[in-house]
């Protein structure tokens, strides 16, 4: 979820859930949320009567830093472009921040809205399981340093 985008959750524009919706919203094992720059998101699904889980929500700005940046904030652009291929640098810019932004709660959307809500809800979901794929072969690796010498761990 990203700037009003809000991919999974069906919008109403009289702020009535869909049925079904909070079970999934509140789930607490088998799904993480995960977004960019999540604090609008937050508010906005709570003006909708929307909560989801705060223990299964994570912010990847807040999880992950584009090496070398030098920044406090960073672009979903440049933390795309860094971790899953340089060509994400631009995904931003074939829209005008001002008056698309505007846009975003008409019906249809613009075909490069559509687009650029694609490439967001992608680039959130492939970053974020980069990071868990790295993160848990480095605690993999860990372990198996600890235990290098002793045939015991290895099954041997």
């Amino acid at each position: 979820m990203r700037g009003g985008s809000h991919p999974g959750i069906p919008h109403h524009r009289d702020n009535q859930m869909a049925q079904g919706t909070p079970p999934l919203l509140q789930e607490k094992k088998l799904y993480t949320f995960v977004g960019f720059s999540i604090g609008g998101d937050k508010d906005k699904l709570k003006l909708s009567g929307l909560e989801i889980n705060p223990d299964k929500y994570v912010d990847l700005q807040r999880k992950w830093r584009v090496p070398n940046n030098g920044k406090k904030w960073q672009s979903l652009a440049e933390f795309a472009g860094s971790l899953i291929h340089p060509s994400y640098k631009e995904m931003k810019q074939k829209i005008d921040r001002k008056s698309d932004h505007l846009l975003w709660g008409d019906s249809p959307l613009p075909n490069k809205l559509i687009e650029y809500a694609t490439k967001d809800a992608y680039v959130t979901y492939e970053a974020w399981k980069k990071i868990e794929i790295t993160k848990e072969g480095l605690e993999l690796w860990q372990e198996a340093e600890d235990h290098w010498d002793d045939p015991y761990y290895w099954g041997y």
